[in-house]
């Protein structure tokens, strides 16, 4: 009888001994075995595990050989060029056709020929001096005029931020002769592939007659099609502090319209073309301009 007591009772032992064994924690070594494999942690990779993609809205924009851009051909991107990068610009489209300088022309009567170059300086990721060259070549005159800008643009935002913010400054010469200097604020924000921005643009020239502030707005959204490939639609506003009676400028404009912008060789080289469709009576009704940036 007791044989058999000790019997079950080993038995049991030995089950509940093998069944302890079985939940045991496997990170913890077994002390009679030096040589046992270390325990493994199972950690989730959420990008690996989804296939390498990240929520839209928090992953970083893709680093660019050349931090500048040109998504736009009227609204200033607020992106300057890296730190050393020289960078030049030009530009062609329709003469604004009166003593203001403009990015679109201001009567429908054809002005001439504008050409632009403008050349920057990124002497650190955020602040770019610059000049510009203006020549116009009249309609119906046989002599061209020439105007210029010189300036600056101050980036307040990171760089390589979703959330971009500059100010940029110059002081100019028009065509017809006046003297005057203006301020911009360039801002712009991206969601995934899409870049949403505006510009408030305030300017002053001392001269007499002329508005106390010319006031100009910009915006636009372009969407990134391909790498190199983008589509867009752009707004502007012209002369709007003339939005209730005719000033020196002949009262306020607004054009909108369709563009396109090709991004080459790495970075080095971006064109941007528009056609713009005026909105109002007194807004020429089809225009547009062609530009080329090239960043080395």
């Amino acid at each position: 009888m007791k044989t058999r007591i000790c019997i079950v009772l080993g038995s049991i032992t030995c089950s509940v001994s093998w069944a302890a064994s079985g939940f045991a924690d496997p990170a913890s070594p077994n002390p009679d075995d030096a040589n046992a494999p270390p325990a493994r942690t199972l950690t989730w990779h959420p990008e690996a595990d989804s296939g390498g993609r990240t929520d839209a809205t928090t992953a970083a924009p893709e680093a660019r050989a050349h931090a500048e851009e040109r998504p736009f051909a009227y609204v200033l991107d607020p992106t300057t060029p890296s730190r050393g990068d020289t960078s030049i610009e030009y530009r062609l489209g329709l003469a604004s056709g009166v003593a203001a300088d403009r990015p679109l022309p201001a009567t429908v009567a054809v002005g001439g020929i504008e050409q632009a170059a403008t050349v920057g300086y990124g002497v650190t990721g955020r602040f770019a001096p610059f000049a510009s060259i203006r020549v116009l070549d009249p309609e119906g005159r046989p002599d061209m005029q020439v105007s210029g800008s010189a300036g600056a643009r101050l980036q307040l935002t990171r760089p390589d931020g979703r959330a971009r913010l500059t100010l940029a400054g110059a002081g100019f010469r028009e065509f017809g002769g006046g003297f005057g200097g203006y301020l911009r604020v360039a801002g712009s924000y991206d969601i995934d592939r899409l870049r949403l921005a505006a510009n408030v643009h305030g300017e002053h020239v001392f001269q007499a007659g002329r508005d106390a502030l010319d006031v100009l707005v910009f915006a636009g959204a372009s969407y990134k099609v391909l790498d190199a490939l983008r589509f867009g639609v752009e707004y502007v506003g012209q002369d709007l502090e003339e939005s209730f009676d005719s000033g020196p400028e002949g009262g306020a404009r607004h054009y909108v319209g369709p563009d396109i912008s090709v991004d080459l060789i790495r970075d080095q080289l971006q064109l941007v073309a528009i056609a713009a469709r005026g909105l109002n009576g007194r807004t020429p009704p089809v225009m547009g301009t062609v530009a080329a940036l090239t960043t080395f």
